[in-house]
């Protein structure tokens, strides 16, 4: 179900939100002067964006709403992960 396409459209929405995401931080806290962020944390930053937006995709795109309500109702009380 989730296409290479899909994939590709993940990696370009994630990568174009972070540098408004990143913008939007830096005017937040105009007297930092500096973008230094870890290698290791800006893997893992990318990773998690990544996981969210292509989890957001998979369930908006290929799940009924019906579906997803049954399935976060029982994230909700404490059963296991959405799958």
């Amino acid at each position: 179900m989730y296409t290479s396409d899909d994939k590709k459209r993940v990696a370009k929405a994630v990568n174009d939100a972070q540098l408004v995401f990143w913008k939007e931080i830096a005017k937040q806290f105009p007297e930092i002067t500096t973008g230094d962020f870890g290698c290791g944390e800006t893997v893992q930053f990318e990773l998690a964006c990544r996981e969210a937006v292509g989890l957001w995709v998979y369930l908006n795109k290929y799940r009924s709403g019906a579906e997803i309500l049954i399935r976060f109702e029982s994230y909700i009380r404490g059963e296991r992960c959405i799958n």
